[in-house]
């Protein structure tokens, strides 16, 4: 599928989503909500998301350590532009164009850069399924379960330790691949000849994102930055939750989090539509929240967790002179049959 296709059907994917969403909503009441909000708690909101923001720098700069020392404003101001570019465009786009905002800052290579982005990405599903095991565990089933609610519990559970064993010992494939040249070469060797191009590619990526990770030591650190990370991203809808006055515990933030990440992977424009819609789905279903409220409360976090992000980034897109040159990069390919291109 071209990058054009890609791109008409992700705005076509977004306008039937956001159509699905509001179906049964009633408007006004929805705008009664969302001016009652409490702006205090959003703009609270809106800080905490810049701060996770700040994190992944930190955590970047991190996993980049082996290849050189970079500016923690220098990886934070890539991951702004990356992000402004991801919620303009389908696709994901701005994530490969992150290392290649880095390299008008920094000296980085761009298999390196992009491997630990990857690796980033990785890192990211082990801390959310860390957090949503410890909910499974420990906190109580959701209140809008049916009596079936154990049994789901059951399965969820069984499926998300499963993936956690699973990304472990994929961890320590990779830690050992890292440290041991013979090894690595069997395991891409393996991967080229067993996976199709483009899978072969993203493990070889993460392979030499790995890289920087030759120690166990050096994975527990990212690991804990990572959750660390996830968790403020649940404060930040916590926080929401008693913005728009919704009575969810603040534990139920962890799965609504997982549905929201899965929401976002949906490749339309900056998550609009399936964001909004898996964010209503899950706090009617699983908490028997009132229809409308959800819906005043995933307009505002999607707000929160996208414009306020996207609009620096755009800034110093601007300030770089790189708007012209990044989105006239991405629209010649919108319309060929490429790899993800370079954005500038």
């Amino acid at each position: 599928m071209s990058r054009r296709t890609q791109f008409v059907v992700g705005v076509v994917l977004a306008v039937a989503l956001v159509a699905w969403f509001l179906r049964r909503a009633d408007l006004s009441q929805v705008a009664i909500l969302l001016r009652q909000a409490d702006l205090r708690l959003v703009a609270l909101a809106c800080l905490t998301v810049a701060f996770t923001s700040l994190q992944r720098a930190w955590r970047w700069r991190q996993l980049l350590s082996p290849l050189g020392s970079y500016a923690v404003r220098d990886l934070w101001a890539a991951i702004l532009m990356g992000w402004s570019v991801s919620v303009l465009l389908p696709g994901r786009l701005g994530e490969v164009a992150r290392p290649v905002f880095l390299s008008r800052r920094a000296p980085v290579a761009a298999s390196a850069g992009l491997g630990s982005v990857v690796l980033e990405r990785l890192f990211d599903v082990v801390a959310i399924l860390t957090l949503l095991a410890g909910y499974l565990l420990l906190a109580p089933a959701p209140t809008a379960l049916t009596v079936d609610g154990a049994a789901t519990m059951t399965v969820l559970r069984s499926a998300g330790m499963g993936l956690l064993a699973a990304l472990a010992v994929g961890g320590v494939v990779g830690i050992a691949a890292a440290r041991n040249t013979s090894i690595r070469r069997r395991v891409e060797s393996g991967v080229e000849r067993l996976l199709p191009a483009a899978a072969a590619r993203v493990l070889v990526s993460f392979l030499t994102g790995m890289s920087g990770l030759r120690s166990r030591m050096a994975v527990l650190r990212v690991l804990l930055r990572s959750v660390a990370l996830w968790a403020t991203v649940v404060l930040t809808y916590v926080l929401l939750f008693a913005a728009v006055d919704i009575a969810v515990p603040w534990y139920g933030a962890i799965p609504l989090l997982t549905l929201l990440v899965v929401g976002a992977a949906v490749p339309t424009p900056a998550g609009v539509g399936a964001f909004h819609k898996v964010a209503q789905l899950g706090l009617v279903g699983l908490f028997g929240v009132d229809n409308d409220a959800a819906v005043a409360y995933a307009i505002i976090s999607h707000a929160v967790a996208f414009l306020p992000l996207a609009a620096v980034g755009l800034v110093l897109l601007v300030r770089g002179g790189l708007v012209s040159e990044t989105f006239r990069g991405l629209g010649r390919n919108l319309g060929a049959e490429k790899q993800p291109p370079r954005a500038v």
